[in-house]
This record gives structure tokens, C-alpha cells and sequence, in this order.
């Protein structure tokens, strides 16, 4: 699991919200999911952010912080699942 830290989680803004890709190792690009729009994921991933970057999050107090944290857990929850079923076979 340690080698996926070093893919990275983007998201683009696309037509039904927040749409979010895996950029593995080989530079390929995958579609994960779409969320609703929002404005604190979106800054924050819109760059790309590392799978290990994501894991080292602590939550905060604040609730729009609190949002954040969980929907990150979720996006790696999907990633992971993404790298397990479908990268590994």
C-alpha cells in the first residue's frame, strides 16, 4: 500500500460537479467519482494532492473542516477500493 501513497487525487470541475481522477505511477489517469459541488475539496485538489498526503490529514474543529476530512476518508476509501479491484487484476 505505501507505493499508492505517491498516486495522486485530483479534481476537475466538470459538468455535474466534482469530478475526480487517480494519476497512477505511469502517469495514466482515472475516473473515480463525482461529488456534489464543493468549494473547500475543490481548492484543495483541484492541483492534485498525494494518496499519502490525503492519509496524514488530522480533522480540525470547524465544521466546514470536519466536511472536508470526511470526504477526503471517502475518496480514499474509493481509491483504494479502485487500486485493489481494478489496477491489481
Amino acid at each position: 500500500m505505501d507505493q499508492n501513497n505517491n498516486m495522486i487525487l485530483r479534481a476537475v470541475n466538470g459538468k455535474n460537479g466534482l469530478d475526480f481522477y487517480l494519476r497512477t505511477s505511469s502517469g495514466q489517469e482515472h475516473y473515480l467519482v463525482t461529488f456534489k459541488p464543493n468549494g473547500l475539496l475543490w481548492q484543495k485538489l483541484r492541483s492534485g494532492v498525494t494518496l499519502g498526503e490525503l492519509r496524514r490529514l488530522k480533522p480540525r474543529s470547524a465544521r466546514t473542516e470536519q466536511k472536508y476530512f470526511n470526504s477526503t476518508r471517502h475518496l480514499l476509501k474509493v481509491a483504494d477500493s479502485f487500486i485493489e479491484y481494478d489496477l491489481a487484476g
